[in-house]
């Protein structure tokens, strides 16, 4: 399966990879899965994400979202959805803390609260075996009956505990170079799961 990763990073300075998405890519791969990104940190224009879509001709689209991003993230979602008709999975921070937000968005099919890196090889798995998709842990998702939609809501699974289990993000998605020279040549590192802050 071909899924297609969305950074609608809008953060002028300093500028970062999402080490989120950098995770989950390895666990997709790992798994068997091609991955692409589009990437808006240096700038994006609409008919070259689009462009990049239609190239890499993705079976899902999964999408990450800060609450800063958010109404960036629906515009690029909706451009997507409109051109390539698939499946948008939201994540991040703001899905977690805000899903309902996120799931009543128009453009957004399902949305991941917590954890990403199990709930989204079970949809990617689901979507290619042909199966149902409305009992994976961790997903939100919309389903219509008789004209009326509804949303789904299944309970959270439990956080990774052992952390060795996942592989090293990869970096690769992402033009790290482009972003070390941004930056005066200055990486940053995280040593700790998500953001080691409180807010």
């Amino acid at each position: 399966m071909k899924i297609l990763f969305v950074y609608p990073n809008i953060v002028e300075s300093p500028k970062d990879i999402s080490i989120g998405l950098a995770t989950l890519a390895a666990v997709c791969k790992n798994k068997g899965h091609e991955v692409g990104l589009i990437d808006s940190s240096f700038g994006i224009t609409d008919s070259e994400v689009i462009k990049k879509a239609k190239k890499f001709n993705p079976n899902l689209i999964a999408i990450t979202i800060a609450t800063n991003d958010f109404q960036y993230a629906a515009h690029l979602s909706t451009l997507l959805k409109k051109t390539l008709k698939v499946p948008i999975i939201a994540g991040g921070y703001h899905t977690t803390t805000a899903p309902e937000e996120v799931i009543f968005k128009e453009c957004f099919d399902m949305a991941c609260i917590g954890e990403g890196e199990g709930t989204l090889i079970d949809v990617a798995d689901a979507i290619e075996k042909g199966k149902s998709l409305y009992k994976i842990k961790n997903l939100w998702i919309k389903k219509t009956v008789k004209g009326k939609t509804k949303i789904i809501r299944n309970p959270v699974r439990p956080l990774i505990e052992n952390l060795d289990s996942l592989p090293i993000p990869y970096r690769e998605l992402f033009d790290y170079k482009k972003y070390l020279e941004w930056n005066h040549g200055t990486a940053t590192f995280i040593s700790t799961r998500g953001c080691p802050f409180n807010c």
